[in-house]
């Protein structure tokens, strides 16, 4: 198993080891072979809560990402004036927060990327308002104009980061 997780850290991601598979899947190296599939199954809890086609994000996905997280979204969620979503203190101190780099200070803000499922990029900032209150700011209202996001309707969210840059991001599909 040790073998299997160095092979793991060494790919780039998701999106390495989806190239690694295909490169070896006609091997007859029967070692090559199990070592490809021994990560891909040491993988299988995190492949299989991932909320939505990520195809069109996988070259970014980190390998430590957090479980999704459904949100019914409220009638402050979608107004113009608001411009951010919040998220339960649960959520973010279950999945957010341990996935924080040391020099990521969330009172000050931290820029992220937020994903759609077709792969658009929206920047916004993931902070703390108030000392209780986690919260995305920024483009949220971009973001939410151009998904047409209405009250209770259900989103998810999934966060990670960048294997590229490092960064925090998120991921966030919309249930129609």
């Amino acid at each position: 198993m040790a073998r299997t997780q160095g092979l793991s850290k060494s790919l780039n991601g998701l999106h390495g080891i989806q190239v690694y598979a295909m490169e070896h899947s006609k091997s007859n190296n029967k070692s090559v072979i199990c070592e490809v599939a021994l990560t891909i199954l040491s993988m299988k809890n995190m492949i299989s809560f991932l909320p939505f086609d990520f195809l069109s994000v996988s070259s970014h996905i980190d390998l430590n990402c957090s479980k999704p997280f459904e949100k019914k979204l409220t009638s402050s969620n979608t107004k113009n004036q608001q411009n951010r979503i919040l998220f339960s203190n649960e959520y973010a101190k279950n999945s957010n927060l341990p996935l924080l780099n040391g020099d990521e200070d969330l009172p000050k803000g931290i820029p992220v990327t937020v994903y759609d499922k077709n792969g658009k990029k929206f920047p916004m900032t993931f902070k703390l308002w108030a000392s209780k209150y986690y919260v995305l700011i920024g483009r949220w209202k971009n973001f939410s104009h151009t998904h047409s996001l209405l009250p209770n309707q259900v989103i998810t969210v999934w966060t990670f980061h960048d294997i590229k840059t490092g960064h925090l991001c998120f991921a966030i599909a919309v249930r129609n």
